[in-house]
C-alpha cells in the first residue's frame, strides 16, 4: 500500500527528457495543490464548529480542487502531459473565478493573488506564451467580475468573515504562491544549470571536433605528400621503364636513366658502375652533371670487395645506405662531389650475379627512406636487365653480323660461279623488244646521253647492275631514281630466291641420280665383276658419257702401304 502511494504521488519519467522535466514540475505542483487543499480543509473543519459563512462552499471548493488534482495525476502516470498542463491553468483561473464571485468580487484582495498564481502556473507549464495568454484570460475574468458588480450580481464581501477563514484563505494563497515560486526558481535553476552544462560539453565537443579536424587535415596533408611521392616515383619507374624498352644500345642506355633518377628523385648525384671481364674492379660509367663528366674522364673505378659502399655491395649483392656519409667508414670520398650528406649504394643483379652499381647521393642528410630505396632498388633492378638486354642483342647483332657477312660470300660466290657457268646472263630492252646483252651490238649504236646506272645486290654483294638510258634532253629525277632503286632491291630478292630455287633443284636430281645409281648397283649379282660392269654402265648412261672406263690397278705405293 505504502510503495503504490509513493509511485502515485512520484513523478513518472520519460524518454523525452522534456516532457520529463514538465511532468515533474506538473507532479509537484499537484502535490503542493493537493497539500494546500488537506491543509485548508483541516483548518476549516477545525473551524466547522463555529458557525461563520462561507465552510461549506469552501469545503465543497477544496473537495473539488482535491478530487481534480487526482483525476489529473492519474492522467499524468499515463503520460498525458500537455493536456493535463492546460486542464490544470483552466482549473485554477476557475477556482479563482468561482471564489471572486462567491466571496466579495474585486473586493477581495484574495483574488488578486489567486490570478497571479494562475498566471505563474501556466507560465511554468505552458512557457511565456501560455502565461501571455492567462494573464490576458485573467484580465477578462477580471473585466467579467467588474460587471458582474455592477450588476449586483456579485455576492458582498461580509463584514463578519471569521478569522480563520481568512487565515486559511491567506495562508493557502502564499504557501501555493511561496511553493510554485519555489519550483519556478528551482527549474530554472536546473536549465541553467543544465544549459551550463550543455554549454561545457558544446565547447568539449568543438575541441574535440577542432582537434580532430586538425588531426584530419594533418593526416590528409601527410596523405596528399605521400601520394605525390608516390606518383612521382611511378612516373620516375615508367619513364625508366620507357626509356629501358626503347634504347638498345648500353652507353645511351645509361646516361638517360641516371639523368631520369637525379631529375625525378631530386638527387644531388647518380652515377652508375659496371664490373669489369676480371670481376675485380667496379668501373663509373655514366654520372650526372659536371661531377659524371670527371669522373667519367678520370676513369674512375672502386675494387669490388674493398672499403667503398658500390664495392661492397657488388660483392655482397645488397644495398647500403648512408643517412650522414661523415658517419659511414665504408666510403670512398670525391672532391667532385663534396656536397653530399647522405648516399644509398644499390646493387644491380640479374639472373642472380651482381653486374655492378647505382650510387644515389643528396645534398640533404636521411634523404632515403624505406620507400625510396624501395623504388631505387626496383629501378636498379629495372636497369640491370636492360643492361643484360643490351648486352644480348649486341652480342646477337654482332652474330647476325658475322652470319651475314659469312652468307654474303657465299652468295657472292655462287652468283659468280652461276655467271661463269653461264646462268646469269644480261638482258637489254633495245628497239621494244627484249634481247641478250651480246646481241645489242647488232641493234646499231645507242643515241642516248643520259645514262642511269644502279646495282644489283643480294645480302650487301653486288651481283650486277641496271644500266637505264634516256634520250637527249631527258634527265632522271630523284623521285624515278627512288622508285628504280626499290624496284630493283626486289629484282635482287627475287634473283636470289630463283638461285636458291634452282640450286636446290639440283641438288635434288643430283641425289635422285646417286639414289637411283646407287640402287641398281647395289642389285647386281654379288660379284666384282658384275658390280664393275653394272656401275660403268650406270656412270655413262646417267651423265650421257660416250665413253666410261674403269680399271682397277694397284700401285706399289698401295702395296707397300698394304704389306
Amino acid at each position: 500500500m505504502l510503495n503504490w502511494i509513493k509511485r502515485f504521488f512520484t513523478a513518472p519519467v520519460f524518454e523525452d527528457e522534456e516532457k520529463t522535466r514538465l511532468a515533474g514540475l506538473l507532479s509537484n505542483m499537484l502535490n503542493v495543490i493537493l497539500g494546500a487543499a488537506l491543509a485548508a480543509g483541516a483548518v476549516l473543519t477545525l473551524a466547522s464548529g463555529q458557525e461563520f459563512t462561507g465552510t461549506t462552499n469552501n469545503l465543497v471548493i477544496i473537495g473539488s480542487l482535491a478530487f481534480v488534482g487526482a483525476i489529473l495525476r492519474f492522467l499524468l502516470r499515463r503520460g498525458v502531459v500537455h493536456p493535463i498542463s492546460i486542464a490544470l491553468s483552466l482549473t485554477m483561473l476557475g477556482i479563482v473565478t468561482f471564489v471572486a464571485f462567491y466571496f466579495g468580487g474585486l473586493q477581495n484582495i484574495v483574488i488578486g493573488g489567486g490570478y497571479l498564481l494562475c498566471i505563474i502556473i501556466a507560465g511554468l507549464l505552458l512557457g511565456r506564451w501560455g502565461a501571455v495568454a492567462f494573464a490576458f484570460l485573467d484580465a477578462i475574468a477580471v473585466a467579467g467580475i467588474w460587471v458582474a458588480e455592477q450588476r449586483n450580481l456579485v455576492k458582498p464581501l461580509l463584514s463578519s468573515t471569521d478569522p480563520i477563514f481568512n487565515l486559511a484563505n491567506y495562508l493557502t494563497i502564499f504557501l501555493m504562491g511561496g511553493l510554485l515560486l519555489h519550483y519556478a526558481a528551482t527549474s530554472f535553476a536546473n536549465a541553467l544549470e543544465r544549459a551550463r552544462r550543455n554549454e561545457r560539453a558544446q565547447v568539449e565537443a568543438n575541441r574535440a571536433l577542432q582537434a580532430l579536424r586538425d588531426s584530419l587535415e594533418q593526416q590528409v596533408a601527410e596523405r596528399t605528400r605521400d601520394l605525390e611521392r608516390r606518383t612521382v616515383y611511378l612516373e620516375a619507374s615508367a619513364q625508366v621503364g620507357r626509356a629501358i624498352t626503347s634504347i638498345l644500345e648500353i652507353e645511351p642506355l645509361l646516361g638517360q636513366v641516371v639523368e631520369l633518377i637525379r631529375d625525378r628523385f631530386k638527387l644531388y648525384h647518380v652515377g652508375l658502375f659496371l664490373n669489369d671481364a676480371s670481376g675485380q674492379w667496379a668501373e663509373y660509367r655514366a654520372g650526372t652533371g659536371e661531377a659524371g663528366r670527371l669522373l667519367l674522364e678520370q676513369k674512375f673505378r672502386l675494387e669490388i670487395g674493398g672499403q667503398s659502399m658500390i664495392g661492397w655491395c657488388a660483392k655482397n649483392a645488397q644495398a647500403r645506405v648512408a643517412q650522414d656519409v661523415r658517419m659511414e667508414t665504408s666510403r670512398v670520398s670525391h672532391p667532385s662531389l663534396a656536397e653530399s650528406r647522405s648516399e644509398a649504394a644499390l646493387p644491380l643483379v640479374v639472373r642472380g650475379r651482381v653486374i655492378g652499381g647505382l650510387s644515389a647521393q643528396s645534398d640533404r642528410p636521411g634523404a632515403f627512406d624505406q620507400d625510396t630505396l624501395a623504388v631505387l632498388q626496383a629501378m636498379a633492378d629495372q636497369v640491370a636487365v636492360a643492361i643484360d638486354n643490351a648486352r644480348l642483342f649486341a652480342n646477337a647483332q654482332e652474330a647476325l653480323e658475322a652470319e651475314r657477312r659469312a652468307y654474303g660470300e657465299i652468295s657472292r660466290q655462287a652468283w659468280a660461279s652461276a655467271v661463269r657457268g653461264g646462268l646469269a646472263p644480261g638482258y637489254s630492252y633495245v628497239n621494244k623488244q627484249v634481247v641478250p646483252t651480246r646481241q645489242v651490238e647488232a641493234y646499231g649504236p645507242e643515241h642516248a646521253k643520259q645514262t642511269l646506272t644502279l646495282p644489283i645486290t643480294v645480302r650487301g654483294a653486288a651481283i650486277g647492275q641496271v644500266d637505264l638510258h634516256k634520250s637527249a634532253g631527258s634527265q632522271w629525277t630523284k623521285e624515278e631514281a627512288a622508285l628504280l632503286q626499290t624496284l630493283i632491291d626486289q629484282l635482287g630478292v627475287a634473283l636470289e630466291s630463283a638461285r636458291l630455287y634452282q640450286d636446290t633443284q639440283r641438288r635434288a636430281a643430283i641425289e635422285q641420280i646417286v639414289n637411283t645409281v646407287t640402287a641398281r648397283i647395289r642389285a647386281a649379282s654379288p660379284t666384282v665383276n658384275a658390280i664393275l660392269q653394272q656401275t660403268t654402265q650406270e656412270l655413262g648412261q646417267a651423265f650421257g658419257a660416250a665413253r666410261a672406263t674403269i680399271q682397277m690397278e694397284i700401285t706399289p705405293e698401295a702395296n707397300g702401304q698394304e704389306e
